[in-house]
């Protein structure tokens, strides 16, 4: 092992690379471009759901929208980087929020960290997030919406 590996290691348990399949779940309601369409039906939510396999999150033409967690590993005091990785026939537009609690306001709150419209046809955005500061009560929530024919196969968060 490197000195600048037991270096970093020495600093932090939590610090580096935490990987992940995109595996999102669906949000409602949706926004497809600048067009607002409201979901009143189970039929009409499908249209706009990235289809979850394996390995991959993807969707057809006319788009998709999702939303999954990224776990905070123990020890974490900041979140410094996302990464994520795909395939697009338009763009991909990928939100990712610090949440939870605030214990001296005694309230929840939400702030964005990273707000980014990737053109495709393939990418892998790499970002520096330097508002990441994290405590006990703070969660990562990754919310991300393809305008047409897309798959997403990596998103991974760098914690310090």
């Amino acid at each position: 092992m490197g000195s600048s590996v037991r270096k970093l290691a020495a600093t932090s348990p939590a610090a580096g690379w935490l990987r992940m399949p995109f595996k999102p779940i669906p949000l409602n309601p949706v926004r497809i471009g600048k067009k607002l369409v409201r979901v009143i039906s189970q039929e009409q939510a499908e249209e706009y759901e990235f289809v979850v396999d394996e390995a991959t999150a993807y969707c057809d033409e006319g788009g998709a929208r999702g939303s999954m967690e990224i776990p905070v590993p123990p020890g974490a005091g900041k979140i410094v980087g996302f990464r994520i990785a795909g395939t697009t026939s338009k763009n991909v537009t990928v939100h990712v929020y610090k949440t939870g609690w605030n214990m001296r306001e005694n309230r929840g709150e939400r702030a964005q960290l990273l707000n980014r419209t990737i053109p495709g046809p393939t990418f892998h955005d790499d970002v520096s997030i330097s508002e990441g500061h994290l405590d006990e009560f703070h969660t990562l929530a990754l919310a991300v919406i393809a305008e047409g024919e897309s798959a997403i196969w990596l998103v991974a968060a760098k914690f310090e």
